[in-house]
């Protein structure tokens, strides 16, 4: 049963990790596109007043998507603690030695932690690069 629960939380992440992925690709396209024709408008109007107030603008739609997709993995990130300490209880429940159960919630603390980390780190990164 420990395997299976393994497979099923490495599973979740894949999953969650995906669906973050591709929201971060798709915001990153958008942004890229906004900011293009904001160099557009400034440079065929010279207008730099409109331009600076068009970049805090996207500055604040980026920042508000960095925020949306940090809640999203925090939240994912629960979620999945909070599933991972039902299923363990579970399993002691019906007999799975205390022991066993302790070290595969190690593995499984440990490997949650870095994905997670991993993400958090990545949606910066992106946040980073999209500010600069």
């Amino acid at each position: 049963m420990s395997v299976w629960f393994v497979w099923v939380s490495g599973s979740l992440i894949i999953l969650a990790s995906a669906g973050l992925g591709a929201m971060l690709w798709r915001l990153n396209r958008e942004i890229g596109d906004v900011a293009a024709e904001l160099n557009r408008i400034a440079i065929s109007r010279s207008d730099l007043a409109l331009l600076r107030k068009q970049r805090v603008r996207l500055k604040g739609w980026q920042s508000d998507a960095e925020q949306s997709v940090d809640g999203a993995v925090q939240g994912i990130e629960i979620m999945h603690f909070l599933i991972a300490r039902v299923l363990f209880s579970l399993f002691e429940r019906l007999g799975t030695p205390r022991g066993k159960t302790f070290l595969i919630r190690q593995v499984q603390d440990r490997t949650s932690y870095k994905v997670y980390a991993a993400l958090r780190s990545a949606n910066k990164a992106v946040g980073k690069g999209l500010r600069h």
